[in-house]
């Protein structure tokens, strides 16, 4: 599954028993890195700020639903994060045109990143 965020929490870390290790990557993309994933499958918008979700949604021309709830991140997973940098301009009756930082996440249990063979 392909999630969307706009922050990460420990919470997505999938739970483990003591001494369990899982491993975590994150890896700053582009705009355009980003929109490619988000329409290259299925995606579950958790995505709750409204006016966010919509400018995003014009700035990477997909649908993101606004939606709130709880995501446990497995191996399989992407997680992109779509956060909004400096304030929201249009809270502030300001023009809209907000920065924006991107960045996957995928989750492993060898260390290995997906997609990257081991050494």
């Amino acid at each position: 599954m392909i999630y969307l965020t706009n922050a990460f929490s420990v919470h997505m870390i999938p739970r483990t028993h003591v001494g369990d290790e899982k491993n975590l990557h994150f890896r700053r993309i582009s705009s355009y890195e980003a929109g490619a994933i988000l329409r290259s499958g299925a995606i579950r918008s958790f995505y709750g700020h409204g006016e966010s979700a919509y400018h995003l949604a014009r700035y990477l021309k997909i649908d993101i639903p606004v939606s709130r709830g709880y995501i446990e991140l497995k191996p399989e997973d992407v997680l992109i994060i779509a956060a909004v940098t400096g304030k929201r301009k249009w809270e502030a009756g300001e023009k809209p045109f907000p920065g924006w930082i991107f960045f996957e996440v995928t989750t492993s249990e060898d260390g290995r990143e997906r997609n990257k063979p081991a050494a």
